[in-house]
């Protein structure tokens, strides 16, 4: 490190992070597991609790507490679906421009997941996914489907 970053606090923490790898999805996962040393005060337990939240709020840009709630809030959801489903959901939050998909788009996207996929998480038949789309018959989408015939032996028809 340049010696004259060594006392800038901000260029000794993003060289850490960078160094230890400490992903957004590993803070969080820190915050919700950090347990309280036997030989430590609540005091610094509370101090190192707030020293990773905040740090975890900051690079997920919840500047206010409208935006901190929705946060809390994709994060609770995004602990319930399978694993395929939460990858599928970390791969769009990879495109999103603060990194976070907002609650509509979160529960858009999961419901669309679930909509094209099984419970075991293969993706579903075109057939099976038109079924559920239209309660479970196929008739009302065949009948809107136009039917052609084919003249035989017509130029083109093999």
């Amino acid at each position: 490190m340049d010696p004259d970053k060594a006392s800038d606090y901000e260029e000794v923490k993003k060289l850490l992070l960078h160094e230890f790898k400490l992903s957004l999805a590993a803070l969080l996962e820190k915050f919700n597991l950090l347990q309280r040393n036997a030989d430590e005060t609540y005091t610094l337990y509370g101090n190192r609790l707030m020293s990773v939240l905040t740090y975890y709020v900051d690079n997920r840009k919840a500047k206010t507490h409208e935006q901190l709630m929705l946060l809390l809030m994709c994060d609770r959801i995004k602990s319930t679906p399978s694993r395929a489903a939460l990858q599928h959901v970390l791969s769009l939050e990879n495109k999103a421009d603060d990194g976070w998909l907002k609650p509509s788009a979160l529960l858009e996207a999961l419901d669309m997941y679930y909509d094209t996929h099984s419970s075991s998480d293969k993706p579903k038949t075109v057939q099976s996914a038109i079924s559920n789309v239209t309660g479970g018959t196929t008739e009302s989408v065949q009948a809107n489907v136009p039917q052609t015939k084919i003249a035989q032996g017509a130029p083109g028809n093999f």
